[in-house]
């Protein structure tokens, strides 16, 4: 807590751990009648410049002094004024901690118990008071954990991304002629999921083809993704967009991008998941897929299994009592896929 945060507050026992820092540095900003006049330090001053300089030095003492005030006077029993010296940024000249030497040792009712340690008590003790003895008190055992040193609490190994499990990376084959142009019509896909579910559904449509003018003129690519594909991909995110199963998945309740932690076992896994909407009963997680999806919708790659098995694993400890669906979304054909419940627990066996 900072000195001035401690303002009106007061506890048993204080300690000032950092009072070995120089106070006596002068603001180069003078407040003067005329108005604000920058007071150089580098140059020879004239008399007038050098008694602003004093006055400021004065200010700013006060100004130090009625906080250190407060400090001393946060304490109702005990008060601990101590220090840590480094190199450049620590001096015992001009800190509080020299100005408090100074005073308590020339104090007649100080001690110095120890080199380097000064120590003033005044008032009267706290009479003591006949407590009485609780029952079964040479009864109670005192528990051998009591005299030892508490255990090294375990590090954590670096947080696991769910895509990083199982070696996630391009396990599906692509629709386009190559790889370029397949990833090209994903991340066009995907940037059209990303921004009109923003949009008013009658804006969609126009917001649409100002992003094909823009996704096209940023790749300078206009034989990558002709007028048919763009029209294509148009179309099909419009089919998810508006299908009523997962109106709400793209409406504006549902969260972006949402970043997520934890542990699942003993693994700490942290990752973001594109799309997540909360509803009542159910959280429905969603992440976007390059690739073209199997055929078998049953023989979906493990990787991507192991990655929506984290998500929803990590999610089902923030809503025990809803029901957990996560689905993948092929950005090359537009389609889902639900990574099933019975799937998703399998690989979270395998973590402990």
């Amino acid at each position: 807590m900072s000195m001035h945060g401690a303002k009106g507050l007061q506890a048993p026992v204080v300690f000032l751990p950092d009072t070995l820092r120089e106070n006596s540095k002068t603001e180069p900003i003078a407040n003067t009648k005329a108005g604000p006049l920058w007071v150089s330090g580098e140059t020879e001053l004239a008399d007038k410049i050098a008694s602003l300089k004093e006055r400021q030095k004065k200010i700013r003492k006060d100004e130090l002094d009625r906080l250190l005030y407060v400090a001393l006077t946060r304490a109702e029993q005990a008060l601990f004024i101590s220090g840590w010296e480094k190199k450049n940024s620590r001096f015992y000249p001009g800190s509080w901690h020299e100005l408090m030497v100074d005073t308590i040792s020339n104090m007649a009712e100080s001690t110095q118990p120890e080199e380097g340690v000064w120590q003033l008590a005044s008032g009267q003790p706290e009479p003591e008071t006949d407590a009485l003895p609780v029952a079964g008190a040479a009864a109670i055992k005192v528990p051998d954990w009591f005299y030892k040193d508490a255990p090294e609490e375990p590090v954590p190994a670096r947080p696991l991304n769910p895509s990083e499990l199982d070696g996630a990376g391009d396990e599906t084959p692509y629709n386009h002629a190559d790889r370029h142009a397949s990833l090209l019509a994903g991340s066009y896909a995907h940037k059209l999921f990303e921004y009109l579910p923003r949009q008013k559904p009658e804006d969609r449509k126009q917001a649409a083809s100002l992003l094909a003018r823009q996704f096209g003129d940023a790749h300078h690519s206009t034989t990558a993704l002709s007028a048919s594909q763009i029209d294509e991909i148009d179309a099909q995110v419009f089919t998810v967009l508006e299908h009523p199963d997962f109106e709400q998945l793209f409406g504006s309740d549902a969260l972006t991008e949402q970043s997520v932690s934890g542990l699942i076992g003993n693994v700490a896994v942290t990752g973001q998941i594109d799309r997540m909407l909360i509803a009542a009963d159910k959280v429905i997680l969603l992440d976007f897929k390059t690739g073209r999806p199997p055929q078998d919708a049953q023989n979906l790659p493990q990787a991507y299994i192991s990655q929506m098995a984290s998500y929803g694993a990590l999610i089902e400890q923030i809503y025990p009592d809803k029901q957990i669906i996560c689905y993948l979304l092929w950005t090359q054909n537009c389609s889902l896929t639900e990574v099933t419940k019975t799937a998703r627990d399998s690989f979270v066996a395998t973590l402990g």
